[in-house]
């Protein structure tokens, strides 16, 4: 996926306040230095980000990848309930970095019904997307979730519920201001990540 396709995907977010939600964009090239425009094109690969530099889950010895797949498998396994029931209802599978991607049938049916109209969701070693670009364009968000989530094990969902919890408790946003998207914002080095943290401070101003 080049970045003259990248519109297709949009990003939703909700916000509190006079700006309810927030419709963001991937970036055009107006937004983005030329020569990484460049680069990316050449490059030609919609599996990589490497135009930005993007985050990448470093690659670790076998034993210690089969150890930390065990530790996740909870979280793990209902990501592969919901691949099950996306792939009966006509939805399509794919590898890519060690996880398993889905989307269309079930999984958009999910992602619609989750307070922030979510276009991509992380359990475990499986990531849930609308379709295949939106997952190119934000696998390196998601892969910091995987991260978190060979981290945290068992306890991943209920540190992430907590996590937003906290914000609420805090006067903050439940989505944008929950630790673990921080983290995932901060880390996957895309550029409309760093935006989307701009636009989050702006309406907060």
């Amino acid at each position: 996926m080049i970045l003259d396709n990248l519109t297709t995907a949009q990003v939703r977010f909700h916000l509190n306040g006079d700006r309810d939600r927030i419709d963001l964009l991937a970036l055009s090239a107006d937004d983005c230095e030329e020569e990484q425009i460049s680069s990316y094109r050449q490059d030609g690969n919609p599996h990589r980000m490497s135009s930005f530099h993007a985050y990448r889950r470093p690659v670790r010895p076998r034993l210690i990848q089969a150890t930390l797949y065990g530790w996740s498998a909870p979280t793990t396994s209902l990501g592969l309930v919901v691949g099950a029931l996306t792939l009966v209802s006509g939805g399509s599978m794919r590898l890519r970095e060690g996880t398993l991607e889905f989307h269309g049938g079930f999984t958009n049916w999910l992602l619609e019904q989750t307070p922030i109209q979510a276009s991509a969701m992380t359990l475990g070693h499986v990531i849930l997307g609308l379709n295949g670009q939106v997952l190119d364009l934000l696998r390196p968000h998601e892969q910091v979730h995987v991260r978190q989530a060979e981290i945290w094990g068992p306890f991943f969902l209920p540190a992430y519920g907590l996590a937003s919890l906290w914000a609420l408790g805090i006067g903050k946003h439940y989505y944008l201001d929950n630790w673990f998207e921080r983290d995932a914002r901060a880390r996957s080095q895309l550029p409309w990540d760093t935006s989307l943290d701009s636009l989050n401070r702006q309406s907060r101003t």
